[in-house]
């Protein structure tokens, strides 16, 4: 608490004495270093269901009357019923806490699976089943279990190893009766796609996309052309699946 008074004069501007001098001193909070755990409980988000958790969110969240309806409001969004200390600083809650780069392409992956297993139809996932039990794995891997029935077992570096073959799995066997009707006529209506094999290649390059993106945030050293081509990745990600 001491921490953040002092910020909050500091924020006002205070008057110090520099090497003799006078001087007019304004600071605010920069960035916030923190496990995954704790930069959640930073960021005012739950641990392990932050799902959402915008700035408009929060502000329903805090006005909600009783309190009843703010406890409904923290569930369903997957955000604190209190807003975390930082709060009372100057601060941009999801720019100034960063998640880690681990923790945040598996969320993706994870993410990505549960809709991609949600929109297989009963003959989809039969066949999602039959390839995913002959996939060549490396010889070092151990090998993964099923996705549709033990997704919410899957450690995180149990995503990451999906990331890499998924697509190879999906490609085996993916056809428009893959999918529930419902699903892909709504994915074609929001891609403004008309052919329902064009949209099975599109959600294919996505998952393409997501492995690339992964490949290339995790290199040991960048040069100014991976910086490039990991924005273009992870912008042209972002499209997709913002339509999935």
């Amino acid at each position: 608490m001491p921490f953040i008074n002092e910020m909050k004069q500091l924020e006002k501007r205070i008057m110090m004495n520099v090497q003799g001098y006078q001087c007019l001193i304004i600071a605010s909070l920069s960035n916030v270093t923190a496990n995954l755990p704790q930069g959640n409980d930073l960021a005012g988000v739950k641990r392990h269901s932050a799902i959402r958790g915008c700035h408009d969110q929060f502000k329903e969240i805090s006005v909600a009357l009783p309190i009843t309806k703010r406890k409904e409001l923290t569930t369903k969004y997957g955000l604190h019923l209190q807003p975390p200390i930082l709060d009372r600083l100057k601060r941009e809650r999801h720019l100034q806490c960063p998640h880690d780069v681990y923790h945040l392409m598996a969320g993706k992956v994870l993410r990505f699976i549960k809709i991609t297993i949600d929109a297989l139809s009963s003959e989809g996932k039969l066949e999602f089943i039959k390839f995913w039990k002959s996939f060549e794995y490396p010889r070092t891997w151990q090998k993964l279990p099923n996705p549709i029935s033990h997704i919410d077992s899957f450690m995180i570096s149990d995503c990451l190893y999906l990331a890499m073959m998924i697509t190879f799995v999906l490609s085996r066997f993916l056809k428009p009766s893959s999918f529930r009707n419902p699903e892909l006529t709504l994915f074609q209506k929001q891609t403004d796609i008309s052919r329902s094999d064009l949209a099975i290649k599109l959600w294919l390059k996505c998952w393409v996309l997501t492995a690339k993106s992964m490949t290339i945030s995790f290199k040991q050293s960048f040069t100014e052309d991976d910086y490039i081509k990991l924005h273009e990745c992870l912008n042209n990600e972002r499209k997709i699946l913002s339509q999935i």
